[in-house]
């Protein structure tokens, strides 16, 4: 359940987020994000979202 300002009452919504870290060689640490997030209104005011992130850190 949801609800922001553009809403008058709680509504469906769902979110689906994923994380993936993956060491590559001794130094290095690789991050890949992935999310999908979508409301369900009456009204044509329904919305589908995708993220999608990759980060590449060195350790020490």
């Amino acid at each position: 359940m949801a609800k922001d300002d553009s809403r008058d009452s709680f509504g469906f919504a769902s979110t689906i987020d994923v994380e993936g870290v993956f060491g590559l060689y001794k130094d290095w640490m690789l991050v890949l994000r992935g999310g999908w997030d979508s409301t369900v209104r009456e009204s044509s005011d329904s919305y589908d979202g995708l993220i999608f992130n990759a980060a590449l850190t060195r350790r020490f």
